[in-house]
């Protein structure tokens, strides 16, 4: 909590009142069913170039509950959740995908080339498959 004092200069009670609107309004709104802040929010000061230069600050919060929706049934989600504290809007996206490992590049989880069986005699590269170029045997 001691960076964010000093980030927003205010003292403790001010900061804490602010970590309490930012969870209210990030959990209205949430389009998730009971939904509840996890861990702790960051801010992130941001150069407004629309006005003169002055920095707002960002806050971010991860807000998880149920999805409402029937073909979800029910399941658990997270949304991202920034606040901005200079108009005090709430602005939530889907979050689920933050924690699953993104695959590097050239890894077999993103295959750029799908090899076909050795005896198809088809190839697959891109959207579709075409028929392997005939072999030139030298006569």
């Amino acid at each position: 909590m001691g960076s964010v004092v000093l980030l927003l200069g205010m003292g403790a009670p001010r900061a804490r009142a602010y970590d309490g609107e930012v969870c209210r309004a990030c959990v209205k709104a949430s389009r998730l069913l009971q939904p509840r802040a996890l861990g702790e929010r960051i801010d992130v000061p941001v150069a407004d170039v629309s006005s003169s230069g002055i920095t707002m600050l960002i806050s971010a919060i991860l807000i998880a509950g149920r999805y409402p929706n029937t073909p979800m049934q029910g399941q658990m989600g997270r949304e991202l959740c920034l606040f901005e504290q200079r108009t005090r809007q709430a602005t939530v996206a889907p979050a689920d995908q933050l924690d699953r490992p993104r695959p590097q590049p050239g890894s077999p989880l993103t295959p750029k080339f799908s090899a076909p069986h050795r005896n198809s005699g088809l190839w697959a590269q891109g959207s579709g498959l075409r028929k392997r170029p005939a072999r030139r045997t030298a006569s």
